[in-house]
């Protein structure tokens, strides 16, 4: 079991640097890294080592998947990070082009072409990630979770949580409490 542990921390080392390469925030990356790292020595036999093992390859590969920056621009990159880190407070093209001192039509532009998306789907994509976690972890009304996520309407905030998930945050808050999701 030791050895197996041992082992354990090694990769996750490894998945680690893999993940730095990849171009993951290190923020991201410390807070995924020290979750393991408690994980391992709190495992008490070798499957279960193994399964953490297992789940822990799974994680970082999602963590690049969702995070990654490689191949964007330092522009880029930086409000990537700013929105992933700020997705609470009011974000609009226009706050983020003032804030980064450059156009907002070359800003548009610029985060569309190298990410796929726009700057607003990009901003609703985190805040509805954060909402998921939000109902899934907690039982928060929806107008607090809408108000964490940086929703100041909740009607607005409804309908973007249903054209993302098809449920309404109630619906999904209900199914996550009987099971079902």
């Amino acid at each position: 079991l030791h050895n197996q542990q041992h082992l354990s921390i090694i990769l996750n080392t490894l998945c680690r640097k893999a993940a730095e390469a990849g171009g993951v925030h290190p923020l991201y990356i410390d807070e995924l890294s020290t979750r393991f790292a408690v994980l391992i020595h709190e495992v008490y036999s070798v499957g279960d080592v193994s399964a953490l093992s297992r789940e822990m390859i799974h994680k970082y590969c999602l963590l690049v998947k969702n995070h990654a920056m490689k191949g964007y621009s330092a522009v880029t990159k930086e409000i990537i990070s700013y929105i992933d880190f700020h997705y609470m407070e009011d974000l609009t093209l226009n706050r983020l082009a003032e804030m980064f001192n450059i156009s907002k039509t070359y800003l548009s532009n610029l985060f569309r072409r190298e990410t796929g998306v726009t700057l607003t789907e990009y901003i609703h994509q985190v805040r509805m990630r954060k909402a998921i976690t939000l109902i899934n972890s907690s039982a928060l009304p929806v107008a607090a979770i809408a108000t964490a996520c940086g929703y100041n309407d909740i009607n607005y905030f409804t309908r973007i949580f249903k054209r993302t998930y098809g449920l309404s945050p109630k619906q999904y808050q209900k199914s996550v409490m009987h099971g079902g999701v």
